[in-house]
């Protein structure tokens, strides 16, 4: 068994990784938060919310897959964590979203139709 990477390279890319992926997952929030209400950037905010859940479902098949390969904690558990935190979340919000955005379309439907 070759290990992936080092100790010390895990302790370097990760929390560089995990920071920005927060960054990004809160701005995510932020702007779905905004513009959810009231039904604007429909397409943008539920591709990104798949582009994350893929993003989180591809770390958590990496850290199963070096799981079972018998790498070391260093290199599975950061995969493990990154996509056993994204997947949780994400996937009730792009479902939470998705409807939000299906009221918010029959609401400006309905005066349309009387």
């Amino acid at each position: 068994m070759e290990i992936w990477f080092s100790e010390s390279t895990a302790n370097i890319i990760f929390p560089i990784i995990g920071g920005g992926l927060g960054i990004l997952f809160g701005l995510y929030g932020t702007f779905g938060g905004i513009f959810a209400p009231k039904g604007k950037f429909k397409r943008l905010i539920l591709s990104a919310a798949i582009a994350f859940i893929a993003i989180g479902a591809i770390m958590l098949i990496t850290g199963l897959f070096a799981l079972i390969s018998k790498q070391p904690y260093h290199v599975w558990y950061p995969f493990i964590l990154t996509g056993g935190i994204i997947l949780p979340i994400l996937v009730p919000n792009y479902f939470i979203l998705k409807k939000r955005f299906s009221k918010i379309e029959v609401g400006k439907a309905e005066p349309e139709s009387r």
